[in-house]
């Protein structure tokens, strides 16, 4: 093989490995966020993706990863403590589950609502309006 073919060789070959090596840096090695705060990847490596609950906040992100941050100000801003949950019920959707119990909270029931990537705590009372109480 010549020497000019080994060159060509070479310089296909780095940029192939440029052209694929990553390029997204971790604030935290197991997990967190881009140092750009564009993606957040979980401690297997995935990238977050839709509605997620990050240290007890709502972020929405969308189908690549990309963080959604008009989005989240407005799912945040719906998710205020002991506020209506129909609000928030308006950008998260229906549960995949739902289980209530004897509250602790008042004269009502405390509700448990599963979503794929969180869960909801509200408080339906006796008389009125389920709240949001919390999300994890």
């Amino acid at each position: 093989m010549s020497v000019k073919v080994k060159r060509i060789i070479c310089i296909i070959l780095c940029l192939f490995i440029l052209a694929t090596s990553s390029c997204v840096t971790f604030a935290d090695e197991k997990s967190g966020w881009t140092e750009d705060k564009t993606h957040y990847f979980y401690e297997d490596g995935e990238v977050a993706t839709g509605i997620v609950v990050i240290n007890k906040k709502f972020y929405c992100f969308n189908q690549n990863g990309k963080y959604l941050v008009q989005k989240t100000a407005k799912i945040r801003k719906a998710a205020k403590y002991e506020k209506p949950f129909a609000n928030l019920k308006k950008f998260i959707g229906q549960p995949n589950k739902s289980k209530y119990y004897t509250s602790c909270y008042g004269n009502g029931q405390d509700g448990v609502l599963t979503y794929d990537n969180f869960t909801i705590y509200t408080f339906k009372p006796a008389k009125g309006k389920e709240i949001f109480m919390n999300a994890e």
